[in-house]
């Protein structure tokens, strides 16, 4: 089964074909960090490529909301971020149906503590690390990405660390 470009988008529904183009140009320097955040942020590569796909569609019927032209990732990543939240809210719970214990890390691995430690946050805080520090957006950024003020992001980037911290202690 072949899989469609999630860039290609039919020309049909929109005249003249050159905003297609132009689109593309747009977001596509950031499909491979949209990804990643995506499959950090759901821990499940099927859900990070459909997030990813509305991710594009959302942006795609935005597009005359976007201000920055220029600059169009943390519009991008906000896009993003609210997809990763309405995939997490469509989740049922799952029960482990094995022991995990095969897909166990050796102890002093400690990448898989800190995804451990990671996964126990509570959803804003994780959100707020992986914009502020695993895509590396500014303060500014993650605020207009999040829809926050800058202090907001400050605070809840702050008490975000020291909850990781303490859970890594």
């Amino acid at each position: 089964m072949t899989h469609a470009d999630p860039l290609a988008v039919s020309s049909a529904a929109h005249e003249p074909a050159v905003p297609d183009l132009a689109f593309q140009g747009l977001v596509t320097p950031f499909i491979q960090r949209l990804y990643r955040f995506l499959a950090v942020r759901l821990g499940d590569e099927r859900e990070a490529r459909d997030a990813l796909q509305e991710t594009l569609v959302a942006a795609w019927q935005g597009l005359p909301r976007l201000k920055d032209v220029d600059d169009p990732w943390p519009w991008l990543a906000g896009i993003a971020a609210h997809k990763a939240a309405d995939v997490g809210r469509r989740r049922r719970p799952v029960l482990p149906l094995a022991d995990d214990s095969q897909r166990a890390v050796e102890a002093d691995d400690n990448s898989a503590d800190v995804r451990a430690a990671f996964s126990r946050l509570p959803v804003k805080a994780r959100e707020i690390l992986l914009l502020r520090y695993f895509l590396r957006l500014s303060e500014d950024e993650t605020a207009a990405a999040l829809g926050l003020r800058v202090g907001t992001v400050k605070s809840r980037a702050a008490r975000a660390r020291r909850l990781l911290l303490g859970e890594l202690e």
